[in-house]
């Protein structure tokens, strides 16, 4: 791939390379051992798929059912949403 000349546009396969790097380093970074990169790379990975407008079903991806039945009922987030710092839940 060579670089662009300033004022030229990247044609599709300079930005469908660069998306996949993009992609394949934020998975690589999910995989670090340290939880802090590991956080930022998923904070990373979920803007990334936000900006992609990448979405998924929970009936097509079971594991997004672990998720959603580790999420507080609409009654527990709003009793969650109500306490204060020093409260304890």
């Amino acid at each position: 791939m060579s670089p662009l000349e300033e004022g030229s546009r990247a044609s599709e396969d300079q930005l469908a390379g660069l998306h996949h790097s993009v992609a394949q380093n934020i998975n690589s970074l999910i995989d670090e051992e340290d939880p802090r990169i590991k956080l930022q790379a998923l904070k990373l990975g979920i803007q990334f798929l936000h900006n992609n407008r990448i979405t998924a079903s929970a009936t097509a991806e079971p594991s997004l059912n672990d998720i959603a039945s580790k999420l507080p009922s609409p009654d527990e987030l709003e009793k969650l949403m109500a306490l204060t710092v020093d409260e304890p839940t």
